[in-house]
């Protein structure tokens, strides 16, 4: 079953040797040809693709397109040559109170790369290690925020320069053993968006690295989670709990729970409720057909955008009434049966006298 198109836009490109360059690729996806219990447990969706650069990845849609940017790295000999490509596309689901992965589509395709004539590269009289490129993965609209990177010299001396796409460019003069840490002061827009950044390394004019990075911008989540639960001690075999939960933005919700008697599973919804809510919603858990018993009602509350999650547990037991009413008397009907007893011995005592 397909379930992605992959799409090329660019089959031939010209390189420089050992260059580091990327194509366009369309992806079309359609999950909604899913079993209904991979659909019913779906979080979220990523294709993933191997070149000889290495394996990349990206987030997708559960319907729709999406252009992503596929790295390659030309061979170093000079010519004509073939790379290929392979992807996966794999899906995150829910399972009891965890996940797990589903590979559920793939295939590859080729491009052609022509390698200009090959340049050997300087002798390495100068050598840097980037040892860090620090940033926030969220930040609040309007907010400032930085973008540091650190780098220390392990040969030679030269000229280092970074270079933030957008922001602007950063240069020092560097000796073995120096240590250099470029720092980007920015203020995030006053809405909620996506910033992707590409941070650049130089040594000596030449590119040393590159890394392209995202940052969220997101307003300030807040949440809380509120469980009613029953007795500790109920005489019903059914009982409702009720689940509380109140966002200060809209975000998905997922609702699990499993339910424990006497320390076995009895029952495990994975997810019980799953939708997008605002403000605050409330759920009933409604627990039938239960046992004389203890109980251990375990709740997850996950928030599917930010990955996170609140646990709340009940416990109770379960005793009928009819039960608890033997308890109270049992002591009183073993002690009329008792003088029943003893009253028939004084009764045969008489009758033989």
């Amino acid at each position: 079953m397909v379930l992605a198109i992959v799409t090329p836009r660019k089959r031939s490109v010209e390189a420089d040797p050992g260059e580091v360059f990327s194509i366009p690729v369309e992806v079309d996806v359609n999950l909604e040809y899913l079993s209904p219990d991979l659909k019913r447990r779906f979080v979220r969706a990523a294709i993933i693709f191997r070149t000889n650069y290495g394996d990349q990845s990206w987030d997708v849609p559960f319907k729709g397109k999406k252009t992503v940017y596929v790295k390659f790295k030309a061979p170093s000999r000079s010519g004509t040559h073939t790379l290929s490509c392979s992807w996966i596309l794999r899906i995150v689901c829910t399972r009891n109170l965890g996940y797990e992965y589903h590979d559920v589509d793939s295939g590859y395709f080729s491009i052609t790369v022509y390698v200009r004539g090959y340049v050997p590269p300087p002798p390495p009289s100068f050598d840097i290690r980037v040892e860090s490129i620090n940033y926030p993965s969220v930040v609040s609209p309007g907010s400032s925020f930085s973008i540091s990177v650190r780098i220390r010299c392990t040969r030679g001396s030269g000229t280092v320069k970074v270079k933030i796409s957008g922001v602007g460019e950063k240069s020092k003069r560097m000796s073995s053993g120096d240590t250099w840490t470029a720092t980007f002061t920015l203020r995030a827009p006053n809405k909620e968006t996506t910033l992707n950044y590409t941070v650049y390394v130089y040594k000596n004019n030449r590119l040393h690295t590159s890394r392209r990075i995202s940052i969220k911008v997101r307003k300030a989540f807040t949440y809380s989670v509120n469980v009613t639960c029953p007795p500790s001690e109920i005489e019903e075999r059914e009982v409702d709990v009720v689940v509380t939960v109140k966002v200060s933005k809209r975000v998905t919700v997922s609702i699990s729970y499993d339910l424990l008697k006497d320390g076995k599973l009895v029952e495990s919804k994975s997810p019980y409720k799953r939708e997008v809510i605002e403000g605050e919603k409330s759920y009933t858990i409604h627990l039938k057909d239960l046992q004389p018993g203890n109980y251990k009602l375990k709740i997850r509350v996950f928030f599917v955008e930010y990955q996170k999650y609140e646990d709340r547990e009940c416990t109770f037991t379960v005793k009928f009434e009819e039960e608890i009413e033997w308890e109270k008397y049992k002591s009183l009907f073993i002690l009329g049966f008792a003088a029943l007893i003893c009253l028939s011995a004084i009764k045969a005592i008489f009758r033989r006298d």
